[in-house]
């Protein structure tokens, strides 16, 4: 049986695909074998028309539709799964941790809460575009949740802040809300990159 071109049949948008029953009986065992051409597969054209878009162009064109989103990553906060790993999950490697060794300073106005009390936390040093801090009590469990600011918003999924935009900063200050019912010492753990 000769070869039977689909792009006929179904008109020029169709991809060819042809049956080929000596490529079934050299190849396989089975005798409705397929093959494609590989110069009959356009984007969404036969081959009986040319596009006008060469594939190189394209495939350049989604390469930097990746490269893109990948450099933009988080621009208004860390997501929710950064609450188990406190990792933003940005492509680079370039958060870090507050301490001594570091160029950022975390610094709480109390360290002792009771029930409702408010904590301000100001994070500082080095500029940064983005940032994550977590609560925690003296057993090392996630407490108490942050307010939101015009340039950071609570992550509900855990006792966690993040930044609403990707504007380079030197400093910001952010709201930890003691919950009801609780009194005891609150630690502040954050990245920021």
């Amino acid at each position: 049986m000769a070869k039977k071109n689909w792009a006929e049949r179904f008109g020029e948008k169709a991809i060819v695909c042809e049956h080929d029953e000596s490529v079934a009986s050299s190849e396989s065992s089975s005798p409705r074998a397929l093959s494609l051409r590989r110069d009959s597969l356009r984007f969404g054209h036969s081959a009986k028309k040319n596009s006008g878009v060469p594939m190189a162009f394209l495939r350049q064109a989604v390469l930097l539709v990746v490269l893109v989103g990948a450099c933009w990553a988080h621009p208004d906060g860390a997501p929710a799964s950064a609450c188990a790993t406190m990792n933003p999950e940005h492509n680079d490697s370039k958060h870090e941790e507050a301490g001594p060794s570091t160029p950022y300073t975390l610094v709480q106005d109390k360290k002792d809460f009771k029930a409702g009390d408010t904590v301000a936390v100001t994070l500082s040093g080095a500029p940064f575009k983005g940032f994550f801090i977590k609560a925690f009590d003296d057993k090392n469990k996630e407490i108490g949740q942050f307010e939101a600011s015009g340039e950071s918003k609570p992550v509900t999924e855990c006792s966690g802040v993040t930044h609403t935009n990707s504007a380079e900063k030197t400093a910001v200050k952010v709201l930890w809300k003691a919950p009801a019912g609780a009194s005891g010492h609150v630690q502040f753990r954050q990245v920021a990159f």
